[in-house]
């Protein structure tokens, strides 16, 4: 590989993984876990999976996926709506754009990194490294927004030219869909909001069981349902009764998706966004359930992807609820064979 000619395509879902952990130091707070969560919404492997497909239906079949796993599908401007950095989406696609060469068109996979990557490359462990830091840097300096707010949606914004290809990119049309201005709250204001709880009034000592809420799209003030300390996400999920059969997928009850509430069914994975530390600490068969499905490899005591059937909360928590479920692991090889039972 010659660093002139370097394109995405040269890059494989582990060095995309990689990447992403090293510039997580890099990214503002308000953004770190977001652009995880993303990471694992939109997984590499899938997208490549359908994009070989001869039978995309019988694909879909075979992994059981309810719902839209594909950024192509309507969600290129769309699907990081709960990134802080997602109001920058216009400046990311104007500054990925305008690192796509000439030659471009009908080559999805040539992305040329620019003199300061270029002159960088022997420094790094990895060219993909440096592209996304020019990109944010681009973004930075046209926002004039501090680069560790961009940082993860210029990730995003190269791995969705990478997952949808050259045309999808150029057709979108690079709008944010946040009605939220850069002269909004600040990041810190948002970690502020994620981290606080609810007040439980002034004879709230008395109350033997606290009320909180999980909030479930930032974006919206009422998107929201109460949860009494040590409730199962999905239970306080379907005490909330407003229609969510509107929803790309199935088996809804409650804004969570969920069939079984036993973490057999797949349908109730969540991102934590806020509160985290709120939550109950993974057990060995949630762990187990989570590589079988093939959503995320264990590392951490509470990950930032739950089953929210199998997740207590005793605070205010931030959700963000993925588009899409089914069974990932059918792509990737002996994804659970070491997992111990």
């Amino acid at each position: 590989m010659t660093v002139p000619d370097a394109g995405l395509l040269q890059f494989s879902a582990p060095d995309w993984s990689s990447t992403l952990d090293a510039l997580l130091p890099e990214m503002h707070v308000v953004d770190r876990d977001a652009t995880r969560i993303w990471h694992a919404f939109y997984p590499l492997a899938l997208a490549d999976a359908y994009a070989a497909a001869t039978d995309a239906a019988a694909l879909t079949r075979r992994l059981r996926i309810d719902g839209n796993p594909s950024l192509a599908a309507g969600q290129t401007d769309a699907s990081h709506g709960f990134l802080y950095g997602h109001r920058y989406w216009p400046q990311v696609k104007a500054a990925v754009l305008a690192r796509l060469g000439p030659a471009e068109a009908g080559h999805d996979d040539v992305m040329p990194l620019g003199p300061a990557e270029a002159g960088h490359y022997r420094d790094h462990a990895s060219p993909l490294i440096d592209l996304v830091r020019g990109v944010a840097a681009d973004v930075a300096a046209e926002a004039r927004a501090e680069t560790g707010l961009v940082t993860g949606i210029a990730f995003i914004g190269l791995m969705t030219l990478r997952q949808v290809g050259a045309d999808a990119f150029h057709a979108s049309t690079g709008a944010s869909v946040t009605t939220a201005a850069p002269a909004g709250p600040s990041p810190d204001a948002v970690v502020a909001r994620r981290a606080r709880d609810d007040g439980q009034g002034l004879l709230g000592f008395l109350r033997t069981t606290r009320h909180y809420r999980v909030m479930f799209d930032e974006r919206r003030a009422d998107a929201a349902f109460p949860l009494l300390a040590g409730q199962h996400l999905t239970t306080a999920s379907a005490n909330d009764t407003r229609d969510y059969t509107h929803g790309p997928r199935r088996f809804q009850e409650g804004p969570i998706p969920a069939q079984c509430r036993s973490a057999t069914c797949s349908t109730c994975w969540v991102g934590g966004l806020g509160g985290r530390d709120k939550v109950s600490a993974i057990d060995a068969y949630e762990t187990r359930r989570l590589h079988e499905f093939g959503y995320i490899q264990v590392t951490d005591e509470r990950p930032f992807i739950r089953l929210a059937c199998q997740t207590r909360a005793a605070g205010n928590v931030t959700i963000v609820i993925p588009p899409w479920h089914g069974l990932l692991s059918r792509l990737l090889p002996d994804p659970i064979r070491q997992i111990p039972r």
